[in-house]
């Protein structure tokens, strides 16, 4: 009888620590994790010099507390490049370094290989819209939500953040 009562105590035990501990310190759904490291982003452009300025540019003049600038020989990049490995994929960024919670330095592209890509200005603009969201700490979204982050948006209308997208970094500053 005390075996039974005694495992039945350290089972409840190890629920109830489970349950605290994989729901205290997780993300968010709208969050990545990550964030930049500094409050000034500074940004090399490489390629599709104006979707990538007028993106930031947007980001910039709509939230609080981050800017991004451009700076010759800067440790972030902006580009486009022609990944036919991802046929599917209109952009994509890449963490260069070893902390997970930063978001800088990166490396970021817009897939040219997407024929979208190279013949509309405004899909150019809403994907670096879209990787900005990331840089600033933005996760993929899916469904019907209204943001820059929703992987199913009309690229063609919707290349800016919109007011959600601006409200919730700034709540992760």
């Amino acid at each position: 009888m005390w075996n039974f009562r005694l495992k039945k105590v350290s089972f409840m035990l190890l629920l109830i620590f489970t349950l605290f501990f994989s729901t205290v310190g997780s993300a968010d759904a709208y969050t990545n994790g990550r964030k930049p490291n500094t409050k000034n982003v500074e940004v090399q452009v490489q390629a599709y010099n104006t979707q990538w300025v007028q993106a930031y540019t947007n980001w910039d003049s709509n939230h609080k507390y981050r800017n991004i600038y451009s700076r010759s020989g800067a440790p972030n990049i902006m580009t486009a490049e022609y990944d036919s490995s991802r046929p599917g994929t209109f952009g994509r960024i890449i963490y260069n370094n070893g902390h997970s919670t930063y978001s800088t330095p990166f490396y970021t592209y817009i897939n040219s290989y997407r024929s979208d890509v190279r013949n509309s200005a405004n899909v150019r603009r809403s994907v670096a819209s879209h990787e900005i969201g990331h840089v600033f700490g933005l996760a993929d979204l899916r469904g019907s939500v209204s943001s820059i982050m929703n992987g199913d948006r009309n690229r063609e209308r919707l290349t800016y953040p919109t007011t959600l997208d601006i409200n919730r970094v700034n709540i992760i500053r």
